[in-house]
């Protein structure tokens, strides 16, 4: 943990009922858009084998296969921030400067679309800590 994070949730005065409380409204609003909520969190060997990063890909074929029928079936999938910043690092350690260009690019890619508002993803805004 960096920090930076741990300095802001030491400063984070909400009361631990409230964390819950937001929390808990944050599903509602999701469960809004299907009445069978399934969240499924994507670690950094998923987000690996989707991007097809060189030595981080031995799944690829059964990780997107298992992708497409979590779509297919109506889950949201979620991609947490720290595993784009531990996917980059994967990317960086890629010794093929060719093959390491190219994994960039792709990571580039599907992690600018939700921010720009493209798909396949959207962009969760950061709560804001301070008052």
């Amino acid at each position: 943990m960096t920090q930076g994070v741990l300095d802001r949730y030491l400063k984070d005065r909400t009361e631990l009922e409230q964390k819950r409380a937001n929390a808990m409204a944050w599903i509602e609003t999701l469960k809004g858009r299907s009445r069978n909520l399934t969240i499924c969190i994507l670690d950094t060997s998923v987000f690996c084998n989707m991007l097809d990063v060189p030595a981080s890909n031995q799944n690829r074929a059964n990780t997107l296969s298992t992708l497409e029928r979590y779509l297919e079936a109506g889950h949201t999938l979620l991609l947490p921030l720290a595993t784009v910043y531990e996917t980059g690092n994967y990317i960086a350690q890629v010794e093929n400067g060719d093959a390491r260009r190219k994994a960039a690019q792709r990571f580039v890619e599907q992690v600018t679309q939700p921010i720009a508002g493209r798909a396949p993803g959207r962009r969760r805004p950061f709560r804001t800590w301070s008052r």
